[in-house]
């Protein structure tokens, strides 16, 4: 039903249309939702709608016309659900008002200058800085967030990181990520990939019980800010191929050999 709801966001999903889709009682979907995604179908629709939303009111849409385009039936029901989410109301959040902050430092590596960034709930992004400043780097993956160089806060996740590239993945890793509820998703089953193994994105696609979302799962993949830690190096083409990678085939190839090596 997730996959429904993700593919037809404005669509008028009820409990009832959605468990004759199911062919289950409202009742038993709503049990079966919540238990699965820890929210009811209302609330997950809602926080789809929410994310094409703010990504539309990023890229410069109208309130009026990213609210409406993302499925939200009236004027009210846009600022009501919006102001909420975004913790400021959606006019301010598009003209970029005081938003996400994000505490950076840099750390080098056999792979290149990685850059990390964490917010005060966790990391938020891992990313190689090729070709361009660290601040530059993040710039272009968060534009609107404030950006403060601060080693010490960083440090923690910095470690984890190079433990994380050492092949230890015992530890937890505290994570704030951004993306749509589909994403985030995604990422979650991406960080259920063992070391050293790999998985199409048609098995991640199934694994989420949307299996006709392989092109979305490449775009959650593409979408990705926080390289190694949610590791998307590991999804590969159903024929075998490495498929693509946001930061460079050869990393990819380079990362994969190392992690089947240890």
């Amino acid at each position: 039903m997730a996959g429904l709801i993700e593919s037809e966001p404005t669509a008028p999903h009820t409990l009832e249309s959605l468990a004759g889709a199911a062919s289950l009682s409202p009742s038993h979907l709503r049990r079966l939702f919540v238990a699965r995604y820890g929210m009811t179908p209302a609330a997950y629709l809602r926080a789809v709608r929410l994310g094409a939303m703010r990504e539309d009111l990023r890229a410069g849409v109208a309130v009026s016309a990213a609210g409406f385009s993302a499925g939200f039936g009236s004027q009210r029901a846009i600022y009501e659900h919006s102001t909420r989410a975004l913790g400021m109301a959606p006019s301010a959040y598009r003209q970029g008002a005081p938003g996400l902050e994000i505490a950076w430092d840099t750390d080098t590596s056999a792979l290149g200058t990685i850059v990390v960034g964490a917010t005060d709930k966790g990391l938020c992004c891992v990313i190689f800085a090729d070709g361009s400043s660290a601040q530059d780097a993040l710039a272009s993956e968060f534009p609107r967030a404030t950006l403060h160089h601060d080693p010490a806060r960083v440090a923690p996740h910095v470690a984890r990181l190079q433990a994380l590239l050492s092949g230890d993945e015992t530890g937890e890793v505290p994570l704030d990520l951004i993306g749509t509820p589909f994403q985030r998703r995604v990422w979650a089953e991406l960080r259920r990939i063992p070391r050293g193994q790999t998985a199409t994105y048609a098995q991640i696609a199934a694994r989420i019980d949307s299996p006709r979302a392989v092109r979305a799962v490449a775009g959650a993949c593409a979408h990705n800010h926080a390289a190694i830690v949610v590791p998307c190096h590991r999804v590969i083409r159903t024929d075998g191929g490495l498929g693509g990678y946001k930061w460079g085939i050869e990393r990819k190839t380079r990362l994969l050999a190392e992690e089947r090596t240890r």
